[in-house]
């Protein structure tokens, strides 16, 4: 008792003497409205809760907490804090996903009658198949919100597949029976996906809104993206073209600022950079096409000064050539186009 009693948090002499810091809260106002001075203890618990919310919503590395600017600046603002190891963070941030995921699922019980979900497929450079799965639901405030419900990797793009990890997720968040639609891609599999899911929750009894017949929906944005890209078929050329030019200056650090010159040269916005699109999705096109026009005359410029540019261009692609005037007159055009669909 007496080695444990000058050591006991309980102690009201031992609380006396933790390290207490004053700061002044300016909501906490007496009634003539002057700031008073608030003692403030420092509570471990919540200080690590922080720590860890941090790292999730700036998408930080584990090993954050112990990079030496970070603890230097904790052991200045908050020095009797243990900071945790990258170990302990990381166990930190799955008990913060559990309570949350207890949260959330107590929130859709409650706040929605009907969900509708989005789910998407793909595959890691690691050669990994991963699905997420979002809920959009309206609350009890007649308002739109949406729910990442799971990001989990899957064996495989095949549709029973997708199913069976569909109805297993559904059923854990207990939204299997208030499912509305389910839209996904204009795929063969994600058919096959939804024609085995509707049967699967039949076959465990859940209720489906109109039998299951207009669960499965397709998604407009894939099916806008399958448009463009054919009716762009038929520029296919200048497409091409623009996009080995764009390619060409955007290998070189040197090139790329030397045609970044000839753009101040034109007085040229510095803001309007060089874009290089992806070719499955079009409005990366557009923004490589619009990018691109801004520095037409940068492009000419270019094309006349520098002697590797139309060489190089021809040797990757016989057809390939840097673009001219009648060419950046079609890309005008070609944005017009592409504005009936933004």
């Amino acid at each position: 008792m007496k080695n444990h009693f000058p050591k006991c948090s309980q102690n009201p002499d031992n609380q006396s003497k933790q390290t207490q810091a004053q700061l002044i809260f300016k909501e906490d106002q007496n009634s003539e409205g002057e700031a008073r001075i608030k003692s403030w203890v420092l509570n471990p618990h919540e200080a690590r809760e922080s720590i860890a919310k941090m790292i999730i919503i700036d998408e930080l590395p584990f090993r954050f907490v112990k990079n030496v600017g970070f603890t230097l600046m904790m052991s200045v603002c908050c020095p009797s804090l243990n900071m945790p190891s990258r170990i302990a963070i990381a166990r930190d941030i799955y008990h913060l996903y559990v309570d949350e995921r207890v949260k959330l699922k107590e929130y859709l019980v409650h706040s929605c009658e009907r969900v509708s979900v989005t789910t998407e497929t793909w595959t890691s450079l690691q050669r990994i198949n991963y699905m997420v799965i979002t809920a959009h639901f309206v609350d009890n405030d007649c308002k739109l919100r949406k729910k990442i419900l799971n990001f989990c990797a899957i064996y495989s793009h095949n549709g029973d597949d997708i199913a069976l990890v569909l109805r297993k997720y559904l059923e854990d968040w207990g939204l299997a029976s208030k499912l509305y639609t389910i839209t996904v891609e204009n795929a063969g599999s994600n058919s096959t996906a939804c024609t085995a899911l509707v049967g699967d929750l039949k076959q465990h009894g859940h209720f489906l809104f109109s039998g299951g017949e207009l669960l499965h929906v397709r998604c407009v944005a894939h099916k806008l993206n399958l448009i463009v890209w054919n009716r762009l078929k038929v520029v296919g050329k200048l497409l091409k073209c623009v996009r080995a030019a764009v390619k060409f200056l955007r290998q070189s650090s040197n090139r790329l600022q030397r045609f970044q010159d000839y753009a101040v040269a034109e007085k040229i916005e510095k803001k309007a950079s060089l874009s290089l699109d992806v070719p499955t999705r079009w409005n990366s096109t557009f923004k490589m096409l619009s990018t691109a026009l801004v520095h037409e005359h940068s492009f000419t410029k270019h094309s006349k000064r520098d002697p590797y540019y139309n060489v190089e261009l021809l040797k990757d692609d016989e057809a390939n050539r840097p673009p001219n005037s009648d060419d950046w007159k079609q890309v005008k055009q070609l944005l017009v186009f592409f504005g009936g669909f933004l």
